[in-house]
């Protein structure tokens, strides 16, 4: 039962960072509402399986990505990229992120 809870917060936190991406991104050209996104992703085989099955830690990785590109977005870049290496140390998928994250660190770099 503990593990099931475990499993369902970070399902939970996972969740609503994602909708918040889509709200934070609104505007009058977005077609689909972050509503119907939100729907969309809880209904994916993928993220489903990964929480049902608890046979992988791409769930703590990706919530931990998750956090890193929310302090990105709000332009908190060191410790971001603290949690984008905590995220790395889980599980190396993650680094297929780095070279966005390169290049939005240059452009970061070079506004200052």
């Amino acid at each position: 039962i503990i593990n099931a809870g475990i499993v369902l917060s970070i399902y939970t936190l996972i969740g609503r960072e994602i909708s918040g991406r889509y709200e934070a991104s609104k505007s009058n050209s977005m077609i689909w509402s972050w509503r119907i996104a939100m729907t969309i992703t809880c209904l994916s085989k993928r993220i489903h399986s990964i929480f049902v099955l608890r046979l992988f830690n791409d769930a703590p990785c990706m919530m931990l990505f998750y956090l890193s590109a929310f302090l990105f977005a709000k332009s908190k870049w060191r410790i971001g990229c603290v949690f984008f290496s905590l995220a790395v140390s889980i599980k190396m998928n993650v680094l297929l992120f780095a070279p966005g994250l390169l290049l939005l660190l240059l452009q970061s770099s070079q506004s200052i």
